[in-house]
């Protein structure tokens, strides 16, 4: 287990958002807290920031929120093959990729969540 594994999982307060926090993803709205809570023992990966700047694209970050971002917090990707250059999708943590781009980092600390995962975390 990886020093940045056992931080996260064993001394740490698990990450979680306000109780009603919501995000969007292809037209779609989504729960967060119930994915986070349920990655919240997964390893995490590092994943190249080039892999996920696209997303930049097509949000934009608040200056504030970027600032207080810390980017050692894991963020929350799902894969979705079916979007072949844009394959990977980061669906919390879009403050964080900002400011390890603004860092200079190469690479991001993620956890990965699935397509079906995300669709039971759907807002009806």
């Amino acid at each position: 287990m990886s020093r940045l594994h056992k931080h996260f999982n064993k001394t740490s307060k698990p990450y979680r958002e306000h109780a009603d926090s919501t995000f969007t993803h292809l037209g779609e709205e989504y729960y967060l807290n119930p994915l986070l809570a349920l990655t919240e023992d997964r390893a995490i990966q590092q994943v190249d920031v080039k892999d996920l700047r696209w997303v930049l694209d097509y949000d934009t970050s608040k200056p504030d929120r970027k600032a207080a971002a810390d980017s050692s917090v894991p963020v929350l990707v799902v894969k979705e093959p079916q979007h072949k250059e844009q394959a990977l999708t980061v669906v919390d943590g879009l403050h964080r990729l900002a400011k390890a781009i603004d860092e200079g980092k190469t690479h991001i600390p993620a956890r990965f969540i699935t397509s079906s995962e995300l669709q039971r975390a759907s807002v009806e």
